[in-house]
Parts: structure tokens; C-alpha cells; sequence
């Protein structure tokens, strides 16, 4: 799914060159894939932030955006392939994470980040979601979603079909994955980023429908939107929006994302045999 309903925001070159100066003064080599591993005496949270914005506002050029066109929806087939072969769904931390650090091998910047999406679909009366804020369905559950920003591309999902959907009749209006280079900016509401039966919890222990109470559990939300703002996204009777609550880079190499997981192959397994070959 591609739309180009309007433009992202854009910082001028001068702000660009600025963090740049400010990375490398810190001792961060910038021309490095995944520098947010370097060590640096700044915080790590704050550097993978100051990566993922000097990534999204690193300027481009016309050849460049056309290498990400090329790679970027090839390799969403693949992982899609490979997750569809390994019966695994519900992945989109570890599928997000392994397309990052092999986005890095491919020679495309990018970040992932971890947030709420939600589905909507007024026309067929359908409406659900995967919330940063909800009850967890069993131990360890990772809760929200999980996608990435690969500029020129807003938002990349390779997992959006891939789901623990079941037979919900939201799957006949999903797209196979998410490519979109422009979205609607939007402003997150409590709906977006906290289930309803979590609203109901809060609304029952407090007394009343706290229309804001997003912002109580994310109350750097609004702060964190200005550089990563939430968008829209749509496909037909469908519009699916995407808040982003926090940066969700990889700690560990490709080789090791998901390599002691119950289900699934190791990110190194997937880039070897279903990836690498694809882009030799």
C-alpha cells in the first residue's frame, strides 16, 4: 500500500549539519551504519533518538531514493515469505528489528519504533487495534506495534497481514504489507494508543471517561510527536494510523535477533537464506 495524500515534515539542511556536528563532537562517527551502537558517553536512549532523527532528516538524493524503492518493498516480500514459512505470527517486534540491521548490510538508513496502530473501517463497521496501553493476553507479551521509518518512507509494516489475527474480518481489507511515503498527519486521541477495555478499567476506578488519558500514560507523547509525529494511512474504506510512543532500535547483531526464540528462525537464518540471496 502506497498513498501520497501529503507531505511529511522537513527540516532545513542547517538543522541537519547542526545534530551532525553535535554527534561527531561527541565522539559518534555519523558515516557509520547503526551508530547508536557506538559507545558515547551521551545516554543511550538519547543517542538512538538523535539517530532516528538524524535519519529521518539526513538529506537525499534522487539516486538514493531510488536504491530504497528497489530494496524497501522486495524486502518486505521476503520477510513476509520467510515469517509465512515459519507459521510465525505476531512478530512485528522481531521482523522490524531484523529488517533495520539488514536494511544497514543493504546500504538504507532507517529506525524502528515500537507505538499504537489502529484499523478503521467506518464504511464496513469495523474498527480494532494494537495498543501500547492494554491488558496483556499472556506473560512477556510485547504490547503495541511495531514498523519502520525508512526515508523516503514514513512508515514501513511488513507484518501488518501477519498478525495474530484470526478470523477477525479486518484481514479481507489488510494490504500485504505497508509502504507509505506520505501520510496524514494526525493527533493521537485516548482510542489510539489505549484498548477499550482499558479505558473501561481507568473509567471505572475514576469515576468518569478521562478523554486525555493517553496522556497520562504517555506523558511525553505530545513532546515525542513533534519530531515523530502519528499518522494516517489509507487503503480503500480503510485508514490505518500509526503513533509512534518510543524508538525501538536492536541491541544485539542480526545473527542474534530472535536466536533463542520459541518460534521462528534467528534474524541471521532469515538475512542467509531467504534474504541474502535475493539482493547477491
Amino acid at each position: 500500500m502506497s498513498v501520497r495524500p501529503s507531505t511529511p515534515p522537513t527540516a532545513s539542511g542547517v538543522e541537519f549539519h547542526r545534530l551532525d556536528a553535535d554527534l561527531r563532537a561527541a565522539g559518534i562517527d555519523t558515516s557509520r551504519f547503526a551508530f547508536y551502537d557506538q559507545s558515547s558517553t551521551m545516554p543511550a536512549e538519547d543517542l538512538r533518538a538523535l539517530y532516528a532523527h538524524w535519519v529521518q532528516i539526513r538529506p537525499r538524493s534522487a539516486a538514493y531514493d531510488a536504491h530504497v524503492r528497489d530494496i524497501v518493498p522486495r524486502l518486505c516480500e521476503r520477510i513476509i515469505a520467510a515469517f509465512h514459512a515459519d507459521n510465525w505470527h505476531g512478530g512485528c517486534v522481531e521482523a522490524s528489528t531484523m529488517m533495520s540491521r539488514m536494511l544497514d548490510r543493504l546500504g538504507i538508513w532507517s529506525f524502528s519504533v515500537l507505538g499504537s496502530t489502529t484499523f478503521d473501517a467506518p464504511s464496513e463497521g469495523l474498527c480494532c487495534g494494537f495498543y501500547k496501553h492494554d491488558f496483556q493476553d499472556f506473560q512477556d507479551a510485547v504490547l503495541g506495534h511495531a514498523w519502520l521509518v525508512v526515508p523516503p518512507y514514513i512508515v514501513v509494516d511488513a507484518t501488518v497481514a501477519l498478525q495474530q489475527w484470526g478470523n477477525d474480518p479486518i484481514t479481507r481489507l489488510l494490504p500485504p504489507f505497508v509502504a507509505a511515503e506520505t501520510a496524514r498527519q494526525i493527533s493521537p486521541h485516548v482510542s489510539d494508543v489505549v484498548s477499550w477495555r482499558m479505558r473501561g478499567y481507568f473509567d471505572s476506578m475514576d469515576g468518569h471517561l478521562d478523554e486525555a488519558l493517553h496522556l497520562r500514560l504517555e506523558p511525553d507523547l505530545l513532546n515525542f510527536g513533534l519530531t515523530f509525529p502519528a499518522v494516517e494511512v489509507e487503503d480503500g474504506p480503510l485508514k490505518v494510523r500509526y503513533v509512534p510512543v518510543q524508538i525501538y532500535l536492536p541491541e544485539c547483531p542480526l545473527e542474534a535477533i530472535n536466536e533463542n526464540g520459541e518460534i521462528g528462525r534467528s534474524g541471521g537464518q532469515i538475512w542467509e537464506a531467504d534474504v541474502k540471496p535475493e539482493f547477491s
